[in-house]
């Protein structure tokens, strides 16, 4: 086992992201609230924990995500999730969805604002004309500053081994590093995420640009109004 790895293409950092993430379910509420009937694409679905809750609900749900292995730890579940390794940006399914989904910032892990517009272009080839398109973005007003190290433990599921993540954060003007170390012994695996702000002017301009017009917007998981200091900014978008 190599030392360090810096990918999430890497199926012990891929069973360490399950092992944290899987039981979150705060936002699962929202998106039952505000689905629309019929099938869901989510993507950027990591190991599957949001495709997979609303797989339990009955929903025929499709997971894409560009990472073999997270998609090789999303596949695991039993649940009757269609499970597909593609490239957000730039993928054809040869059907349309009653919804698609992008959660937990998905779509700012995109490096610009061209592979955005790529991606949300996808997504209106593949929405039905009755259907919606999901964001749940960061607030970029409230996430600035710099953040100290914050330690926590998680087990790997495989092995029981116990490693302490190192979560930092650096704010800048249009994006936001973070930095993950996870270490065990003499295992370190590091990962950086870079996430673009984008602004609620941002966002209605690309999806305008990409056949969207934004129908509902909230702050919260709750669906509480959105304003300069709610935590999320959660958009509800219908095609042209």
């Amino acid at each position: 086992m190599s030392p360090s790895r810096r990918d999430y293409d890497d199926h012990l950092l891929a069973r360490l992201y399950d092992a944290e993430y899987d039981e979150i379910d705060a936002d699962l509420s929202f998106y039952l609230d505000h689905l629309e009937p019929g099938s869901v694409l989510e993507l950027a679905c990591g190991t599957g924990r949001l495709a997979v809750s609303l797989s339990r609900q009955g929903r025929q749900v499709v997971g894409l995500d560009a990472a073999p292995a997270m998609i090789a730890r999303a596949r695991q579940h039993p649940e009757p999730v269609e499970w597909v390794v593609a490239d957000m940006a730039n993928f054809s399914l040869e059907r349309t969805f009653g919804n698609i989904v992008i959660p937990f910032s998905g779509l700012a892990f995109l490096p610009n604002t061209e592979t955005q517009l790529r991606c949300l272009a996808c997504c209106r080839q593949h929405l039905s004309s009755n259907g919606l398109l999901i964001l749940d973005l960061m607030n970029p007003e409230t996430s600035t500053g710099d953040s100290n190290p914050l330690d926590r433990t998680i087990k790997d599921p495989l092995t029981e081994q116990i490693f302490t993540k190192t979560t930092q954060v650096k704010s800048g003007l249009e994006k936001i590093e973070i930095f993950y170390t996870y270490t065990s012994g003499a295992i370190q695996l590091n990962h950086t995420l870079n996430l673009c702000r984008i602004s609620l002017a941002q966002i209605t301009e690309a999806l305008e640009i990409s056949g969207f017009f934004i129908h509902e917007t909230y702050g919260d998981y709750r669906s509480n109004p959105y304003t300069s200091r709610s935590p999320r900014l959660l958009l509800i978008a219908i095609a042209m």
